[in-house]
């Protein structure tokens, strides 16, 4: 009787057997570490950098901080120029204000990340803004 199916590669072999797959072997470790926390390849003794401590980090957050200052000021120079309800404009200046003052904060704290804990200080001086 012949197989419907054309899967019996040899005669008198069962079905099951001749379409299982033998497991391949697992793939050999590699046996130097990789990835981007060994890109240095230096001495194993020194601690990778971390990209908050970079330049270009620091570049970057810059020109965001930069740019939200710029825009938040010009925002609330309108508000300010075109002060016709002050009971709501008052509140909307204090929330304006609000972003330049943690950008600020998050900024100089990214700089001053590392050797000293300044940026203590500076949280101090925002949750005071923040407070009032």
């Amino acid at each position: 009787m012949a197989d419907p199916s054309g899967l019996l590669g040899a005669a008198g072999a069962s079905p099951v057997s001749a379409t299982r797959l033998q497991p391949s072997p697992p793939p050999a470790a590699p046996t130097e570490p990789w990835g981007p926390q060994m890109a240095g390849g230096g001495n194993s003794s020194q601690a990778p950098q971390l990209f908050l401590t970079s330049a270009l980090a620091r570049g970057v957050s810059g020109v965001f901080v930069w740019a939200a200052l710029v825009l938040t000021c010009h925002q609330i120079y309108l508000h300010l120029r075109a002060y016709t309800v002050p009971s709501e404009q008052r509140y909307i200046v204090r929330l304006l204000l609000v972003v330049p003052v943690y950008a600020f904060d998050s900024w100089l704290s990214l700089l001053l990340l590392g050797s000293r804990q300044h940026h203590v200080y500076l949280d101090s001086l925002r949750d005071c803004y923040e407070a009032s």
